[in-house]
């Protein structure tokens, strides 16, 4: 099978839309550029964010220790030999901690607080 055209010469110059398409890649990647961009900005102030409550987190952290010290540090402090008792002339020294009956030292807020 053979097809045959008929192609008649014009004067017409043919449209070249290689510039066109050129230029509208260029544009493309440019909003392209833009928008990875603009993620790039937005991850990075989320890692900002994100670096700060942990600071925020850490200190709070470290603040809550140095409380439950102080918090327990009376406790010790009350496990000393000479009681308030025997420095007011007690002839029977009370006992600075507290014992459960099954002879296990009970907790510090039940020996601060009572319980």
């Amino acid at each position: 099978m053979y097809v045959l055209l008929d192609i008649e010469p014009t004067n017409e110059p043919t449209t070249d839309r290689t510039d066109e398409l050129i230029e509208e890649l260029k544009d493309r990647v440019h909003r392209l550029e833009y928008q990875l961009d603009q993620e790039r900005e937005a991850r990075t102030e989320e890692r900002r964010r994100q670096d700060t409550v942990i600071a925020q987190l850490s200190r709070a952290n470290e603040e809550q220790a140095r409380t439950i010290r102080q918090l327990e540090a009376p406790s010790e402090a009350s496990q000393s030999p000479e009681t308030a008792d025997e420095q007011q002339g007690r002839k029977e020294p009370r006992p600075a901690t507290v014992e459960s009956p099954e002879g296990v030292r009970s907790p510090w807020w039940r020996r601060m607080f009572g319980g």
